[in-house]
């Protein structure tokens, strides 16, 4: 979602989002971007904010998103992509605990915005939002040994923590490690080497060279290591994912005439940072997975005939016949929670424990001072796609009886050196097919490496052990452990687990998948565990009052009628990245704000636009993406000093016309 030129500052030369559609972009490079605006121009707030809208925009946007849940392909003619993804790069200075804590702070906005997330659910779309940083005060939540409430750590912002919206909060990316004995869970924790870059944030010195934003959104983080949550990165019982916050490499949207020192030069662009970029991977995953289970649902329905060249290719043929009924059907994964239990399932867990070096407060343990420290959800594409592909091929691999073949010396292992073999011969000796699915249970072929494939920084967009990884990951997935050999049993065993049940993870009911593990980590608890020992009535929005309110938008409960912009409470806007580091406290989170004083009214019959079915378009898939026109290192002091007189007056909405009753 992106303004236009005259929205921005002079001297900006992208938009926010440009930045996060262009992340989107590279994860996926066929999808299309739907660009929905729900910013208002800079003008509206006093110098330095440079962004910012309103419940009812925001709303505006995604009603007008319900009504097109289908976009024409600029591509293809003639051809209609089903919306995927929608992504807001955006949320509320102030944060919660809990769904249940925004419905009391500001009941009108926060159930108007909830039923409408419903109906995006409803129509198949995957709202993602970022869960926020740097915090200007927080509703809810619970003392941690000290007494001391921890917005970072214990609460999001408005809109992640709706109960229908997938929330992601921010980590370190680096050092990367993608060897052949790369474990698909293993972290490096080393010190970085050369041939890692490039890298944004290192050390003080490098803060001060990426920029002041990047430097407040780290300053928490004195000791810095891969997949490693940002101390100033909002995160709480409820978030589902993590994902890279920095180092990640996106666009601009005019050319840029100078060259930055912390990289980046004409288009491109690769000082970002924030749970904004977090979020736009994860929207980027989802489209991304959608379209790895589509394939096989697609060759599925084709009766298992393709000329396509993703299998085709590496066995030098033109066309495989795999046969009818022979591709297993993985359709009702095709939704929202479908693709979220794949995701869920075969990320890695990330513990959010405290570091002695760091300078903001510690991680909370649950469900009590006893318990362990939480873990959250590590988003892995690379495994999400080997399990949807392991899948596909053990099944038709042991329905046809091919294992005992690949098996060469007949001891019941099968090696990666095995799978290997049979690849190279399987065209010759009259099994392609077969070929072609051992190769996605991996191999021990490398890519041959020149000079002229590496960038200036030491990097190759080419990786010449993904196939010996992708041998690691059913290693792993087998043993727990790497140990280079696959026993037969093993891999029938893989066959039904590597895919989890599609409903195992439904996005509105964490307190079931609270009881689930990780694929590869069965015995790690989630994050979502805390909501074993949480009153449902205190974390979430009764069902029935989202029901009872499901047409009304904050306007017509009359939010804002009659105020400025930069007057509205809650108000949203890019997070900020020039305000304090947490350490710990919090001031004026238990003041209610949206106060009203008139009974409720009953809403009034309206008619919505029907959604329409979306064409058959085999893979392709499109994405929303709901951002600023303006620059996120830009500082919001002026908004959150108006947040905060706000409530230290204990001001009250201009709603005066209903209020939803739980």
């Amino acid at each position: 979602m992106n303004g236009s030129a005259t929205e921005d500052f002079a001297g900006q030369p992208q938009g926010h989002g440009t930045d996060a559609a262009g992340v989107v972009a590279q994860m996926v490079p066929q999808s299309t971007i739907v660009p929905v605006s729900v910013f208002t121009p800079n003008a509206s707030f006093a110098a330095p904010v440079t962004g910012g809208t309103t419940a009812n925009l925001i709303w505006n946007g995604m009603d007008w998103l319900s009504k097109h849940p289908t976009v024409k392909n600029p591509v293809y003619p003639n051809t209609y992509d089903r919306v995927m993804s929608a992504t807001f790069g955006f949320g509320t200075a102030v944060t919660f605990g809990t769904e249940g804590n925004a419905y009391q702070a500001f009941p009108q906005t926060t159930v108007a915005l909830a039923a409408k997330f419903a109906q995006l659910r409803h129509l198949g779309i995957t709202s993602i939002a970022a869960a926020g940083q740097l915090d200007a005060g927080q509703y809810g939540g619970t003392p941690n040994a000290a007494g001391l409430l921890d917005p970072i750590r214990q609460s999001m912002s408005l809109p992640a923590v709706i109960n229908s919206v997938v929330s992601v909060t921010g980590s370190y990316s680096f050092p990367f490690d993608t060897g052949p004995n790369a474990t698909p869970v293993a972290s490096n924790t080393g010190a970085l080497q050369n041939g890692y870059g490039p890298v944004l944030v290192t050390n003080a010195t490098r803060r001060a060279i990426a920029g002041a934003g990047i430097t407040v959104f780290t300053a928490g983080d004195n000791l810095i290591f891969s997949d490693k949550i940002v101390g100033n990165a909002n995160r709480s019982m409820t978030t589902d994912f993590v994902a890279p916050a920095l180092d990640i490499p996106t666009f601009s949207r005019v050319l840029a005439s100078t060259t930055t020192s912390v990289g980046g030069t004409g288009l491109a662009q690769f000082q970002q940072g924030g749970t904004s970029l977090s979020s736009a991977m994860v929207s980027g995953a989802f489209n991304l997975v959608s379209s790895a289970v589509g394939y096989w649902v697609t060759l599925a329905h084709n009766n298992g005939v393709t000329i396509d060249g993703y299998l085709n290719t590496p066995m030098g043929t033109h066309q495989l016949n795999f046969g009818a009924k022979q591709i297993g059907d993985l359709s009702s994964y095709l939704n929202p929670d479908g693709i979220n239990a794949i995701l869920q399932w075969t990320a890695a867990p990330i513990t959010d424990s405290p570091t002695t070096l760091d300078n903001t407060s510690s991680a909370q343990l649950f469900p009590n001072a006893n318990g362990p420290y939480p873990s959250i959800s590590r988003l892995s594409v690379s495994n999400a796609v080997a399990a949807i592909e392991g899948t596909v091929a053990l099944n038709y691999l042991i329905n046809n009886g091919i294992l005992d073949t690949i098996d060469t010396n007949h001891n019941g292992l099968i090696t990666a050196q095995e799978l290997q073999t049979f690849q190279d011969k399987a065209t010759t000796i009259g099994m392609p097919e077969a070929g072609a699915m051992a190769r996605l249970l991996g191999g021990t072929a490398s890519i041959t490496f020149n000079g002229f494939q590496y960038t200036a920084a030491g990097e190759s967009p080419e990786q010449p052990d993904v196939l010996q990884r992708r041998f690691n990951f059913f290693d792993y997935a087998a043993n727990g452990t790497l140990k280079g050999v696959i026993s037969i049993p093993q891999l029938k065993m893989l066959a039904k687990t590597l895919l989890p049940a599609p409903d195992s993870f439904v996005i509105i009911d964490r307190q079931r998948a609270s009881k689930n593990g990780y694929l590869l980590d069965p015995s790690t608890n989630r994050n979502y565990v805390a909501l074993q020992y949480t009153s449902p009535k205190y974390a979430f929005i009764p069902a029935s009052v989202i029901k009872r309110y499901k047409r009304f938008s904050p306007n017509k409960f009359g939010v804002g009628r009659g105020q400025p912009l930069s007057s509205q409470t809650p108000g949203f806007t890019l997070f900020g990245m020039a305000g304090k580091s947490n350490d710990g406290k919090v001031t004026n989170h238990d003041i209610p704000v949206n106060k009203v004083t008139t009974p409720a009214t009953t809403a009034p019959k309206t008619v919505t636009a029907k959604a329409t079915t979306a064409p058959k378009t085999g893979m392709s898939a499109a994405t929303a993406t709901f951002t600023t026109s303006t620059y996120q290192q830009q500082t919001v002091d002026s908004f959150t000093a108006t947040i905060a007189k706000a409530l230290a007056a204990g001001s009250t909405s201009s709603s005066t016309t209903a209020k939803p009753k739980a």
